[in-house]
């Protein structure tokens, strides 16, 4: 599932290619897809704004807001000219004036886009997201004590903080030495742990994201980061720190890998 970096990847590319640009047309492909939008409803409207919230996309319009979900497959490619056939896989073609298209591709058809009249309060159950300004050190370390829940599955809720998953939550446990069922509250260094996420994540935003299947950046490109990482995905391969052997097991209902000797358990 595309993380925090994949998803601000996107989001950037959007911000060139798509703010301010109207949407002359929308064509839904697959109805499931799309919870509660008729295509009449946007068409027409201009893209005023792009944000996002950890793994959303928010598209502000004119009239209402979009929330875009990609779950495990979703992907917004520009196509280029309107005369070219959809994909088997496209599920939502938006025509953009100037002549060009952005479509939604989704292959295992999980994504989700809404309709809403505020995509922030929509989202208001969503966690701050990572890089939050506001999610400052002593937020953070207030986040932690509060919480009973061990750190993985914490950074995995998306409920105090959002936008990190599977990929980046194993990354970054490992560059802090911290085993993934150690308890929230039990972590020494909060500030250490805070510093870590945001250089993970600013590293993986600066590499395009990581590509493990099916993330593409909006031009059909693979990300970069997969190539840099620690743990993830290394499971019976020496650790790049210690030489010990990367171990995969379950934890917070995840595939979890990490090094038993870098991260020992407390």
């Amino acid at each position: 599932m595309p993380e925090l970096p994949e998803v601000e990847t996107v989001v950037r590319e959007l911000r060139d290619g798509l703010q301010g640009r109207r949407i002359e047309r929308m064509e839904a492909l697959w109805s499931k897809t799309f919870q509660n939008i008729n295509g009449r409803d946007v068409d027409g409207q201009r893209v005023r704004a792009i944000g996002r919230k950890g793994k959303y996309i928010l598209l502000y319009l004119d009239d209402q807001d979009m929330i875009i979900h990609l779950r495990m497959s979703g992907q917004l490619l520009f196509t280029g000219a309107r005369s070219q056939a959809p994909h088997k896989h496209d599920r939502l073609i938006f025509d953009l004036e100037g002549g060009e298209r952005l479509v939604f591709r989704d292959a295992r058809k999980f994504g989700r886009i809404y309709l809403v009249n505020e995509a922030d309060s929509h989202l208001a159950h969503v966690g701050m997201d990572a890089l939050d300004p506001r999610m400052t050190p002593s937020h953070f370390r207030n986040l932690l004590r509060q919480s009973r829940q061990g750190i993985k599955a914490f950074l995995l809720s998306q409920k105090g903080i959002s936008g990190l998953g599977n990929i980046y939550v194993d990354e970054a446990l490992f560059l802090a030495g911290i085993h993934p069922l150690t308890r929230c509250v039990s972590i020494k260094n909060p500030h250490e742990l805070r510093t870590v996420i945001l250089g993970v994540l600013t590293k993986a935003i600066d590499n395009m994201g990581s590509t493990i299947s099916d993330y593409r950046n909006t031009r059909g490109n693979e990300g970069m980061n997969q190539h840099y990482f620690y743990v993830y995905g290394r499971q019976g391969l020496p650790c790049k720190k210690c030489g010990a052997i990367i171990v995969k097991a379950r934890m917070a209902g995840r595939g979890t890998h990490f090094c038993p000797e870098c991260q020992p358990e407390a």
